[in-house]
């Protein structure tokens, strides 16, 4: 939901690669979320209960694998097309708060701070 207020609401222009940080900085982000993406193996675990998991556990996770893939790049583009890239560096944790809050208010912010 955040990720669609967002994006419906962004300012493209702060998406533009003048602003984007070093190779060495984005190379590091990358290799962060690769180990957010490590949960989606918990899927195999369920494997003992599915009833056909030879078909079954690899679309699980592929399907898990494209979602989340979806999912992170929705909530980046809402947050960096709502918040200029400076101030998403200071916001931190926070960010996805911050960047809902001129749409949400305050209220938008707290919510998110807690949600996420």
């Amino acid at each position: 939901m955040i990720a669609y207020i967002t994006i419906r609401n962004a300012d493209w222009s702060l998406l533009s690669p003048d602003d984007y940080p070093g190779v060495s900085s984005i190379i590091s982000s990358v290799a962060l979320t690769f180990f957010a993406f490590l949960g989606f193996a918990i899927v195999a675990f369920s494997a003992g209960d599915l009833k056909n998991p030879e078909r079954d556990l690899p679309r699980a996770m592929y399907l898990s694998l494209v979602i989340t893939t979806a999912l992170y790049v929705a909530i980046a583009l809402g947050v960096y097309g709502m918040l200029p890239l400076p101030e998403v560096i200071a916001s931190g944790n926070t960010a996805i708060a911050k960047a809902a809050e001129p749409i949400l208010g305050s209220a938008g912010f707290v919510i998110m701070t807690i949600t996420a």
